[in-house]
């Protein structure tokens, strides 16, 4: 029994080299600091985004809940709701030598369903592709000896998402309060393709991977005084995570993110003798608790017109800050290559038409008219209602 015992320690000690243990972080990880979030966010909900990004104090369908979970009503017995959209291609640090590329690989989406239980409980479940981009680093060579042929060449990229599953509930308190809550699982993921200069001047390949999730739920409530006017707020408390990467068959561990607390409050007036609506929202994220960022501030105004009974026009438009610390100094340099405004001032138009148990939406987005940073987003969205037989 001795001898077994022994023998099994010499193996374990002389294992124990290929598994991974915890080690101290010595740097960080930027893929999910807000930066990602600021060039990745795909703006969801095609209604709000169409109306300026509105609609903390508005009731809606399925989509209004990537803004505020109280949002929720279902007109009938339940509701299908599909989103698809797309957004352009764009350049960072442009002109400096940090430049690079960034596109989407895959467009942002929305899908799910939602079931009226009572007069005043309306539950769904939602799937989201909140954020997502694809950043090219360019392509490296390796050469013979030569140094005319191409023997082999490595593409650097980066991709990056963020999908979340969420389960918006809504309950109805009394004729004025709405209160709610989105159950909402963030799903983090992220590809790295790479390559390294080893000790005989060539490129080394290798990939990288990070997946983990983080579990934000979103709380929200709506205050209807009267039947024209409206205010409402939502809140998600802050977390953090330690990233882990997978790199060739070895896990890197960087120092935790932390991820902002977020505030949102929105009021909504509908005049009684046209058939016109105003909308206005501030929404607020503590980035400045990353060295790197300031606190993040959107102002968004919109309006909303039902001319005929299946058609509702949209427009608005939506202000973004340049959350990053343009003064931050990191090794006695400036951390952040472009030294340009990326504010951005977002107009947007969008349209509904509705016809039978279907609405059909349409959205657009830009940032072109009065920003450095030139971005486009395009979104249509399809609402099934069914009532029950």
């Amino acid at each position: 029994m001795k001898k077994v015992l022994f023998l099994t320690l010499i193996l374990v000690l002389g294992t124990f080299h290929a598994f991974p243990f915890e080690q101290e972080p010595n740097c960080e990880n930027m893929t999910f600091k807000p930066s990602f979030a600021f060039y990745g966010n795909n703006n969801l909900s095609v209604i709000s985004a169409g109306r300026g990004y509105t609609g903390i104090a508005a009731e809606g369908g399925l989509s209004a809940t990537n803004l505020n979970p109280a949002s929720l009503t279902i007109p009938y017995t339940a509701q299908a709701y599909y989103e698809y959209g797309i957004k352009n291609e764009f350049t960072v640090d442009e002109g400096t030598s940090s430049q690079v590329d960034l596109s989407n690989y895959k467009a942002g989406a929305s899908y799910g369903a939602a079931y009226r239980v009572n007069d005043n409980i309306n539950v769904g479940l939602l799937y989201s592709k909140a954020n997502n981009l694809r950043v090219d680093y360019g392509t490296v060579h390796n050469y013979d000896c030569s140094g005319l042929i191409v023997i082999e060449s490595f593409d650097q990229y980066e991709k990056a998402a963020i999908s979340v599953l969420s389960i918006p509930v809504a309950y109805k308190l009394n004729e004025i309060f709405t209160l709610g809550v989105g159950l909402n699982t963030h799903i983090y993921h992220a590809q790295t393709s790479r390559a390294c200069m080893n000790e005989y001047e060539e490129w080394e390949h290798f990939n990288g991977e990070i997946d983990f999730v983080l579990f934000r739920p979103k709380a929200g409530i709506i205050a209807n005084f009267g039947q024209n006017f409206s205010v409402g707020a939502t809140f998600v408390s802050p977390a953090t995570k330690r990233v882990k990467e997978e790199v060739c068959w070895e896990e890197i561990k960087y120092d935790k993110n932390s991820f902002a607390t977020q505030l949102a409050i929105g009021t909504k007036y509908s005049f009684g003798s046209f058939p016109l609506t105003v909308l206005a929202d501030y929404r607020y994220s503590n980035e400045a608790v990353n060295v790197e960022f300031l606190d993040k501030h959107e102002a968004s105004i919109g309006l909303e017109s039902k001319l005929l009974p299946f058609l509702t026009l949209r427009t608005g438009f939506m202000y973004q800050n340049d959350y990053r610390d343009l003064d931050y100094v990191q090794d006695n340099s400036l951390y952040w290559c472009d030294q340009d405004s990326y504010e951005q001032n977002f107009a947007t138009a969008g349209a509904s038409v509705k016809w039978r148990k279907t609405t059909w939406d349409l959205a657009v987005m830009h940032s072109g008219f009065a920003s450095d940073l030139s971005q486009t987003y395009v979104k249509l969205g399809l609402t099934l209602d069914l009532e029950q037989q």
